[in-house]
């Protein structure tokens, strides 16, 4: 879809990443754990959040979820849009 990253730093004494995407003023966040259930430390888990301007968090668990989220987004504020 055409998303940058934009910011990634290490939380929680580096167990945890914080990766920002974005894409005009939508935008993503993935963030990455060590799962403490599993005695292997090399499973990770993973989420991503979608953030708008207006505070609104929303968890993205499919490429569906992301389109309809960023569908949403276009249709809250006409102004955004993609040049290509």
């Amino acid at each position: 879809m055409g998303f940058k990253l934009t910011k990634s730093h290490i939380r929680d004494k580096r167990s945890r990443r914080i990766n920002y995407y974005t894409l005009d003023n939508f935008g993503v966040f993935e963030e990455i754990s060590a799962d403490k259930k599993s005695p292997d430390e090399t499973k990770k888990r993973q989420k991503f959040i979608s953030w708008n301007p207006w505070g609104i968090d929303l968890e993205i668990n499919s490429v569906r979820d992301l389109s309809k989220a960023y569908a949403d987004f276009l249709k809250y504020n006409p102004d955004v849009s993609i040049v290509t």
